[in-house]
């Protein structure tokens, strides 16, 4: 009674407008403001704890407002959400008696961690800008009562596990139990579910500060690992034995708690594995001679442990998911980078070799193989009752719905305010009703004879047949129909809010599943990466001014032209392998389980999804745009790994279900010729569609087809004449201008970036003179569109950036187009392609100043744009005296060549003069 009547003096308190933030003064750096807070936080009453703990839960750390906060600065009048002593006694009210009290805690911790806490990647585990005092209370402070409250609450749940089986023995015995309003068993499931609740949120802060505060991660204890997999164990014991059940609204509309505690478990112990070198090699190994009791598993007992699973129905995608990216994070430490080891594996580590590697083409495979087959353009969806579109489609329904009432309530309040302003008497309004009711009575006694003979002829029965006159009269106040369909709606159908909020849940879930599907086989795919990074650590170069341009040696030069022509070149299909043992067979289970083939149709479907919502005339929200573009740009960046990889699918003949399912009007003979055609009719596949739309769907198909130009050179002989008009025109559209006031402008820029790219990989083999001089004037078309027009200038920082992006790539394709021996120098003076180079290198130098200057940290961009300025100054140097060489030829010959006469100062004079010429009767 006492709980009980507790409680609902606890939803009082819930109801009022966040006290503890609302009685005090908002005047910076306050301390009797927060001493206040803190003071409430730690009071003795549970009641007061919890209204404040909700108060901070919806104002300071509101997922919302954390964001807000962490693109613009708070002011200095706000509750800092990172001050180190409300941290500190949040994390102690991680360990308060209360459970709610400590499920709140949990949540603004979490929300905290996720949308707030600042990611650390130096060595001391500090920035510039950063409070050490935030960070010593996440790692020392939080990290250590955040392991107590996850062991506790694991202890608390295996109990009440075992007092749950043996309630349920108990119901399940032949002697009759009398009828009770609250049975032991729901008693027992709600203290449960509460437990799960508290433990969910407590995993999603620790899986946070995981991935968030490597120092965090260096203070963990060793038996983390192992209390994360008892976490997961007991969560599917629970899933399988069906400990705790819901209702049907609730298996509808809620995810079960014990779910998403598993898929926090398995994405810290994700976290923590990945590319945690130190941790791993603490791992016991199989033969370390440990007592059962230990609390530490062996390699190959959690390599076990994780295929199971993986391979569990049961859970959610996610987790099974995670369970597959930690058995890849052991692989990569244990199997890819020792592969580059000198020397011979023991039996123990060759044993864990071969357990990991047949995990991943056993387990992992045929996991991620099961998750790409959804089809989001189908209506409704097998594995889950629910389609994206159906989805999208409810969203919106849904979306509509409370616009409308939203409308209604507005409507209604602007109506009791305007009579409330009227001051009019009750009496008269009871005259006013009384005559608007007769009007009404008047009016319908002509409509009921018209209706009942109607009704008559048609064999029908009036409704109201048998109501007398005083009953009709006390209708005519309250509309019968809108509350009775009130009513009905209200015992059939749920809160529209609630429903939304379910639908975006799985939503989210989806797509998430998706894009942590797709990362897992980018990085399957992406082969050694060490030597990249050590590569690109030699290229970086020191910039010191602009007008330096004599910084670099030759060497330098020489190695920044090798690593370029090695970027454009391609590698040939039948070249020496470069992948390892264990990557080939990874890439031959990938064939075998045709998941090239399945990604492909996977990346076709989601590129055709917003234009048939279009199509049906659906509005898209804002939020499935970004999903699904993000979803796009992850899967191009998967296929791509997939294309520069050694699959057999490339080489192999192309099946004849995948060539239906992706070209059929083409005649395909390998996977790499399908690839290119299925891209090419995705091309136009939103022709129709809005600007932005069709943008994102270029981006990500040319993205791809950049890959595979660069890496196989015999698909630049499918490059036809239709599909090379098709990207000139993607080149030279007005789409971007079609676009400024839209957010995906970006996605227009790289597409143009990706054509440009294409382009100039295409002109470095054999090629025509006719497409070189068409590339050549597409690309100094671009240099043109980039200089202002008289009296004009880039309205923004933004709009000068976009312009030194398409300005760098153009300079890059043109100077590998023409700097080599062989260039086609007839295109390039009709081109005038040196004074363009001229003409709009300072405006180039320029724009990148004022775009380093807008920002206040360093931007890796900007060093790539001065490398190009700075080649460009060079290959302008290079040609000029390369022409006064060609000079001296002439000279040599005995033909007098118009400059070989003059001096420098002139001929240079004479130069430009020519330039000018040759410009202006190009435009003629």
């Amino acid at each position: 009674m006492g709980k009980q009547s507790k409680r609902k003096r606890q939803k009082g308190l819930r109801n009022r407008p966040s006290p503890s933030l609302a009685q005090h003064d908002t005047s910076p750096h306050n301390p009797s403001k927060e001493n206040a807070i803190l003071a409430k936080i730690r009071h003795g009453d549970p009641r007061v704890r919890h209204a404040a703990l909700v108060a901070l839960s919806s104002t300071v750390y509101d997922s919302s407002s954390l964001s807000r906060r962490r693109v613009a600065k708070a002011s200095s009048s706000e509750i800092a959400a990172s001050d180190p002593a409300l941290l500190r006694a949040l994390s102690e009210r991680l360990l308060d008696p209360d459970i709610p009290c400590a499920i709140i805690a949990a949540g603004c911790l979490s929300n905290h961690v996720s949308f707030s806490a600042p990611q650390f990647s130096d060595e001391d585990g500090k920035k510039a800008g950063t409070d050490g005092d935030e960070l010593e209370v996440l790692s020392q402070v939080m990290m250590p009562i955040l392991m107590q409250r996850i062991q506790l609450t694991h202890e608390t749940c295996v109990t009440l596990g075992k007092r749950l089986l043996e309630a349920k023995s108990q119901t399940l015995s032949p002697a009759p139990v009398a009828a009770k309003k609250s049975s032991p068993i729901d008693k027992i499931s709600a203290s449960a579910i509460e437990q799960w609740n508290l433990q969910s949120l407590s995993l999603q802060t620790l899986a946070g500060l995981i991935e968030n505060s490597p120092l965090a991660v260096k203070r963990m204890s060793d038996s983390t690992l192992s209390l994360l997999l008892k976490v997961i164990n007991c969560s599917v014991e629970c899933i399988n034995r069906q400990l705790v059940s819901f209702t049907k609204e609730e298996g509808q509309h809620k995810t079960s708690p014990i779910l998403e505690a598993a898929s926090s478990a398995a994405r810290a112990l994700h976290s923590l594995l990945d590319e945690n070198v130190q941790i791993i090699s603490n791992i016991p190994k199989v033969s370390a001679s440990a007592p059962s009791s230990a609390e530490a598993p062996t390699i190959i007992a959690l390599v076990h442990e994780l295929a199971e699973l993986a391979a569990n129905g049961k859970m959610t995608n996610t987790t099974r998911l995670h369970a597959c990216g930690a058995i890849l994070s052991l692989r990569k430490v244990l199997v890819v980078d020792r592969e580059n080891v000198p020397g011979n594996l023991n039996a123990e580590d060759e044993q864990i070799c071969n357990v990991l590697q047949s995990c991943s083409t056993d387990v992992v495979i045929p996991t991620l193989h099961s998750l790409f087959s959804v089809n989001p353009n189908a209506n409704n969806d097998a594995a889950d009752g629910a389609s994206p579109k159906a989805l999208v489609h409810r969203m919106i329904q849904l979306s509509q719905i409370l616009s409308s009432q939203k409308q209604d309530e507005a409507m209604e309040s602007a109506i009791v305010q305007e009579i409330n302003a009227r001051k009019e008497p009750a009496r008269l309004i009871a005259r006013r009703q009384k005559e608007m009711k007769k009007a009404k009575e008047e009016g319908k006694e002509g409509r009921d004879e018209n209706v009942t003979k109607s009704t008559q002829e048609d064999g029908m029965e009036m409704e109201d047949e048998n109501k007398t006159p005083k009953e009709d009269c006390a209708t005519m106040v309250v509309e019968d129909d809108t509350s009775r369909d009130n009513d009905n709606n209200n015992d059939e159908t749920a809160d529209p809010k609630d429903e939304l909020d379910a639908v975006l849940y799985s939503w989210r879930e989806l797509c998430g599943s998706h894009k942590l599907a797709l990362e897992l086989m980018a990085n399957l795919c992406s082969g050694p990466g060490d030597e990249d990074d050590e590569d690109e650590e030699d290229m970086k170069m020191n910039y010191g001014d602009e007008d330096n341009e004599y910084m670099w040696d030759s060497d330098d030069e020489a190695k920044l032209m090798d690593a370029t022509t090695g970027s454009s070149a391609a590698m040939p299909l039948g070249a020496k392998s470069s992948a390892s043992p264990m990557d080939r067979c990874i890439y031959t289970s990938i064939a075998s389980h045709q998941l090239a083939e399945q990604m492909l149709l996977f990346f076709k479907n989601w590129i055709l999804f917003l234009p048939s919502l279009l199509s049906e005339g659906q509005q898209c929200p804002e939020l499935v745009v970004e999903d699904v573009e993000e979803l796009l740009s992850t899967c191009a960046l998967c296929i791509g790994n997939m294309i520069a990889c050694e699959i057999p699918t490339w080489t192999s003949p192309a099946l004849k279900e995948a060539t239906s399912a992706l070209c059929p009007s083409a005649i395909v003979h390998n996977g790499a010729e399908l690839v290119w055609w299925n891209l090419v009719s995705l091309l136009t596949a939103a022709e129709h569609a809005p600007c932005n739309i069709r943008n994102i769907v270029l981006c990500h198909v040319s993205s791809v087809m950049l890959s595979l130009l660069r890496h196989h050179t015999n698909s630049r002989t499918l490059l036809d004449a239709p599909t090379l008009d098709v990207l000139f025109v993607l080149l030279t559209s007005d789409s971007a201008k079609k676009v400024q006031e839209n957010k995906n402008i970006d996605s227009s820029i790289r597409m143009q970036c990706n054509v440009i790219a294409m382009l100039g990989v295409l002109c470095s083999g054999p090629h025509s003179a006719v497409v070189n001089a068409r590339v050549c004037a597409a690309l100094t078309e671009k240099l043109r569109s980039a200089l202002p027009s008289s009296g004009q200038s880039h309205n923004s920082i933004e709009s000068l950036k976009q312009t030194v992006i398409l300005l760098n790539e153009s300079y890059n394709v043109l100077m590998d187009l023409y700097g080599g021996d062989d260039a086609n120098d007839d295109v390039f003076q009709q081109q005038d392609v040196l004074g363009h180079f001229t003409r709009t290198l300072p405006e180039f130098k320029r724009s990148i100043k004022k775009v380093s200057s807008s920002t206040e940290k360093h931007d890796e961009d900007v060093d790539v744009w001065n490398e190009t300025a700075l080649n460009v100054s060079r290959f302008i140097r290079f040609k000029r005296e390369g022409r006064t060489l060609h000079n001296a030829d002439y000279l040599s010959s005995g033909v007098i060549h118009p400059y070989c006469s003059l001096t420098q100062e002139e001929n240079l004079l004479q130069f430009k003069e020519d330039v000018t010429l040759v410009a202006m009767s190009s435009i003629a």
